[in-house]
């Protein structure tokens, strides 16, 4: 990884702190409205009720937050940062609709993990919230990164996190794969056009 100058890795940060307190209020109001239409979308497959939780899979899940915060040292300028930002927040917009329109929530039974991962759930329970489920955000921002970072360990990762999804009930599989096409679509649609 080259050594990026601290103003460039600042000013990265700085949108990144930006970008994740629109999306926390994007995100936390679509759960409420979704909440407040009284019903929900099963957007599950009966055979995805078997799939077991896998502890060992939080650490993955979690890793996201990781992923995102490398565009400092993986992205040249700042005009590629903020595409990037712009492009997560197209995606948090185009999700947050769905969320209110198709609120869905999801049908794992609840999970007593073991003691290492117990803080973990209960961190990731804390900040997922009930009716964002469809697209899966966490797959279309993995995905956004593997595009962007445009190395191939990176996509090998965003499909560890994408299987992390379900693996850890907070997803299924139809959530996975609408918020792959997502990541896919809105990242080959606007990155270049906003990083030129």
């Amino acid at each position: 990884m080259a050594v990026r100058p601290r103003k460039l890795v600042i000013q990265a940060l700085g949108v990144e702190a930006l970008a994740a307190s629109i999306f926390y209020a994007l995100y936390s109001g679509a759960d409420r409205l979704a909440a407040a239409r009284g019903f929900t979308v099963p957007v599950h497959f009966a055979w995805e009720l078997e799939v077991p939780f896998v502890a060992a899979a939080l650490p993955v899940y979690l890793s996201l937050w990781l992923l995102l915060l490398l565009a400092p040292w993986r992205l040249s300028s700042i005009a590629e940062v903020r595409a990037m930002g712009l492009v997560v927040l197209a995606q948090t917009l185009f999700a947050c609709a769905f969320f209110v329109l198709v609120p869905a929530r999801v049908a794992f039974p609840p999970v007593v993990p073991g003691s290492w991962a117990g803080p973990m759930l209960a961190f990731v329970e804390m900040t997922v919230l009930r009716h964002n489920l469809f697209p899966s955000l966490h797959v279309a921002f993995a995905v956004t990164c593997a595009v962007i970072y445009a190395r191939r360990w990176y996509w090998v990762w965003a499909v560890a996190i994408a299987a992390s999804t379900v693996l850890t009930h907070q997803h299924h599989v139809a959530d996975v794969v609408f918020g792959w096409a997502l990541g896919l679509f809105a990242t080959r649609a606007f990155y270049a056009r906003w990083a030129a």
